[in-house]
């Protein structure tokens, strides 16, 4: 059909220039120009199209840029089936890095090389892509203070800025922590206080989690341990006629209660306890 169209409008083009060159009179000519624009209408509603070939992409995972993978759109003569050749633009570009998200728009514009059986002009189609958010693992410190004030301070003492991350994009294009990442940063919570005895462990949990719009966060609670506080002391000198019994009070050291002091390896010395 294309090409017995081609071939009337290339005989009504050619006889319309030797009817021209008569010099026929003007209302013949009216008639004549008139006839070869509907021709050529006729001609270009039966031409081939460019038809563009491209599905909605498969989801990408936060942190992957955009590739030749999702951006493959093809372009064919409807008639012919025939590759087409020309400009082709997408909206976004290949490597780009898109946020997390589902049904993000992506837009390819085609602008066919001429002599290819269909006509010219620009031609675009839309697909969408979802973009799932990558995995975060958000770990609470550990710590092992010492009975007493150690405690006290070690809880005070906690903050967001302690929390480990295992998972941030660092792709050269997208360097992500927590401060440009994390829509929340977290809190972190520690039941425990300088009466806590030595040897017990507490955990340290997420009063607050962390939230980020292009992270999926899993959180991992801490532990403290209170450790013995390390007890420094020192005898009075005495002196004694040689010869003379010492008394109790000169070589012992009453044990402290509760186990919750190092006595620094006070056994085996001969001090007593």
């Amino acid at each position: 059909m294309q090409i017995e169209f081609q071939f009337y409008w290339e005989n009504a083009r050619t006889n319309m220039n030797r009817v021209m060159k008569l010099k026929p009179s003007g209302g013949c000519r009216t008639f004549l120009a008139a006839f070869v624009a509907t021709l050529a209408s006729v001609v270009q509603l039966f031409a081939a199209n460019a038809v563009t070939s491209w599905d909605n992409p498969a989801d990408l995972v936060y942190g992957t840029a955009l590739s030749s993978t999702q951006l493959n759109a093809t372009f064919t003569n409807s008639d012919t089936g025939a590759q087409l050749q020309g400009n082709v633009i997408y909206t976004p570009s290949v490597g780009t890095f898109l946020n997390a998200g589902n049904q993000q728009a992506l837009k390819v514009t085609f602008i066919p090389n001429g002599n290819q059986g269909v006509p010219g002009g620009l031609v675009e189609k839309t697909v969408f892509i979802n973009i799932i958010k990558a995995q975060l693992t958000a770990t609470a410190p550990n710590g092992t203070p010492q009975y007493g004030a150690g405690v006290t301070a070690f809880v005070a003492a906690l903050n967001a800025t302690q929390v480990v991350y295992d998972g941030f994009v660092n792709n050269g294009a997208i360097v992500d922590n927590a401060g440009n990442s994390l829509s929340l940063l977290p809190t972190l919570s520690l039941v425990a206080n300088n009466n806590t005895k030595a040897g017990t462990s507490r955990p340290i949990t997420f009063g607050v989690a962390p939230t980020s719009n292009n992270y999926t966060i899993t959180t991992v609670n801490g532990t403290m341990t209170v450790a013995k506080k390390l007890l420094t002391f020192s005898l009075a000198n005495s002196n004694k006629l040689y010869g003379e019994t010492p008394t109790p009070n000169d070589l012992n050291i009453a044990p402290l209660s509760g186990g919750n002091y190092d006595l620094g390896g006070g056994a085996g010395t001969g001090l007593g306890w």
